[in-house]
């Protein structure tokens, strides 16, 4: 879990991982927990990477593994910002596909709370390129993509789950009171945890009633609603 806050001291991204960190520590899937929970806040990219390999240095062919990234993302590309003592460094998704490349081993699922995000599984924009900046054309595409799984980003490949907070020319949003990310929410409340409270409830994104949420089903509840509390 990795929050930054691009040196602004918005509490909102520590409040994204607190609440993420409650809700994986907390609860089980099909009876198995999580076999290691970290956690970092306003760190160097340097420490982030070395943390990554350190984190996932025992996983094996059959592990899935879970980053969760709450911070800034640079407009047109959805670069994630890191700051740390004043000096700010970027990861593109291509440094980021190699970093976990080089570290993990077998499924990844990244989720990623920032304004752009969906660079990360959708087509990187160049600065000089014409670009449809129609909201909910962009949107329908962005959802289409992640569903049909054919897209041409960094992540968009075999042994990556990805799920963005907004598409590839959107900010996300956030609550301004109690200030954290409407999609920590409602993708906290697809899979049972409740953040008012602080405690579990029912599976919100389970569509067909079997109890599990697949990340098809998580998309597709938190969709709406993230969508219509702007």
């Amino acid at each position: 879990l990795v929050a930054n806050d691009d040196g602004k001291n918005e509490q909102r991204f520590n409040h994204d991982v607190d609440y993420m960190l409650n809700a994986m520590t907390a609860t089980s899937f099909h009876g198995k927990g999580f076999s290691r929970v970290d956690q970092l806040k306003n760190v160097s990219k340097q420490t982030v990477i070395n943390q990554i390999k350190t984190t996932f240095a025992d996983t094996q062919e059959g592990d899935v593994s879970y980053l969760f990234f709450t911070c800034h993302g640079t407009e047109k590309t959805g670069y994630l910002v890191l700051t740390y003592q004043g000096i700010t460094q970027y990861v593109t998704p291509a440094e980021l596909k190699k970093i976990l490349d080089e570290n993990i081993k077998g499924t990844v699922v990244l989720i990623f709370v920032g304004c752009y995000s969906g660079n990360m599984i959708q087509r990187n924009i160049s600065e000089d390129s014409e670009e449809n900046t129609n909201y909910e054309e962009e949107l329908k595409e962005f959802v289409n993509v992640f569903k049909q799984g054919e897209n041409s980003g960094e992540l968009a490949a075999p042994g990556y789950k990805v799920l963005c907070a907004a598409n590839k020319v959107e900010p996300s949003y956030y609550y301004e009171v109690n200030s954290y990310n409407k999609a920590t929410n409602y993708w906290l409340q697809g899979i049972g945890w409740q953040i008012t409270g602080n405690r579990a409830g029912s599976l919100c994104a389970d569509a067909d009633g079997n109890n599990k949420v697949t990340l098809n089903e998580l998309y597709t509840y938190a969709y709406p609603w993230i969508l219509n509390d702007r």
